[in-house]
């Protein structure tokens, strides 16, 4: 038919690009990236964002929980981080809260250097 959607070979173009940040702060006041293993918080763009996920069913998972259609479940991955980080960590390193950013990226025309907007998704504590 003359009706064809080509935009599997030509997909419009992504018009937002970003990346998580989850500062957890820990019983002895130590403050750590949750979502980069545990190193300093950083804020910049990591050179590959895919790098940041082990499977692509964890790059899904964080995509979705992100719209806001689908916030609800938003709680239930901050409870599991706190489960996970305190079930590996001695009590001196045990996880107090964390709070889940998104840092929105959007594309401008021209050339133009992006803005970035960092967005508090979610707060909670351990």
């Amino acid at each position: 038919g003359l009706d064809q959607n080509w935009s599997v070979f030509a997909p419009r173009p992504f018009l937002e690009d970003g990346w998580h940040v989850i500062p957890g702060q820990l019983k002895d006041g130590t403050t750590v990236d949750l979502f980069r293993d545990g190193t300093a918080v950083s804020w910049e763009k990591p050179e590959l964002i895919s790098e940041l996920f082990p499977t692509m069913y964890w790059l899904k998972y964080m995509e979705l929980i992100t719209q806001k259609a689908n916030a609800a479940y938003r709680g239930y991955y901050a409870q599991y981080l706190c489960r996970d980080w305190n079930a590996k960590h001695p009590v001196s390193k045990q996880l107090d809260s964390l709070e889940i950013y998104y840092m929105l990226e959007k594309t401008l025309p021209n050339y133009q250097k992006p803005k970035i907007e960092k967005i508090l998704l979610y707060k909670q504590r351990c």
